[in-house]
């Protein structure tokens, strides 16, 4: 059986002739850098913006007409305004407190001139005794005077001493009741300018130049301290945080390029 295998096996076709080769086209690879793109989402926010609160408690008044989402606003422009009545009262009771407080500086200065000349006479009467008691001794002790008049000039010099003491005490007691009421004068003077800024802050301007984002009250409402009322946003400068996939960070450096299109209408592109 292998002996007619071995005879009956096909015979290979030999070419002796030379074979042309395929034509094949040959590119050579060059190293190209290439941008990977990751899509991101993120809201748009401007940089300069004032969130504008109240400052007091009032009731709003006034809303000028052109206060409307979305308007132009100038630093400076009204925003709202708060009813001032009250803030007007305390501003008058407290100039009155500092007018009656600066009076009775003025009448203490004056009081005290009135003791220092009181003080200066009552030493100098002081003085004068003093003197009539040492002449009347002298004549006492010479015999030309008698013991009555040596008790009456020196009772006349206590009497006299006691007063200039009296005086002189009066008159050192003002200094410390000048500086007090001083400080009164002072404290007063600092309760009208916070009056006067109390009714300033009745009037709510915009801190900066920008447009009206959101107005968040009503003509009649009672507004607390502290409470928003109003958004002025400049948008000049737009600050966008972008939130990226996970697997971005090996691959997203500081100052890559960005591109940036709106999802809102009209698909703006940056």
């Amino acid at each position: 059986v292998v002996i007619a295998l071995v005879k009956t096996k096909p015979q290979l076709a030999v070419v002796s002739e030379e074979r042309s080769l395929p034509a094949v086209v040959v590119m050579q690879a060059t190293a190209v850098p290439m941008q990977r793109r990751t899509v991101g989402y993120g809201a748009a926010d401007a940089m300069d913006h004032a969130d504008i609160p109240t400052e007091i408690s009032s009731t709003v008044v006034t809303l000028p007409p052109t206060i409307r989402a979305g308007r132009q606003l100038r630093k400076g422009d009204l925003v709202v305004e708060l009813d001032d009545a009250d803030y007007r009262q305390q501003l008058i009771r407290a100039e009155q407190s500092l007018a009656s407080a600066k009076s009775a500086l003025a009448l203490l200065e004056v009081e005290r001139n009135a003791a220092d000349e009181r003080a200066a006479l009552a030493q100098e009467d002081a003085l004068l005794a003093e003197a009539e008691f040492g002449r009347v001794q002298k004549a006492f002790n010479q015999g030309a005077a008698k013991q009555r008049e040596v008790d009456a000039a020196k009772q006349k010099l206590l009497s006299v001493t006691s007063a200039s003491i009296n005086a002189s005490e009066a008159a050192n007691r003002f200094p410390a009741r000048e500086e007090q009421t001083a400080s009164t004068v002072v404290t007063r003077s600092a309760e009208v300018e916070l009056a006067k800024e109390n009714v300033r802050r009745c009037k709510v301007l915009s801190p900066i130049d920008g447009v009206l984002q959101s107005i968040d009250v009503r003509v009649g409402e009672h507004v607390n301290s502290g409470k928003q009322i109003a958004r002025v946003v400049n948008s000049s400068t737009l600050e966008i945080p972008l939130r990226l996939p996970s697997h971005a960070r090996a691959f997203v450096h500081i100052a890559d390029k960005v591109a940036l299109r709106s999802a809102g209408f009209g698909k703006r592109r940056w």
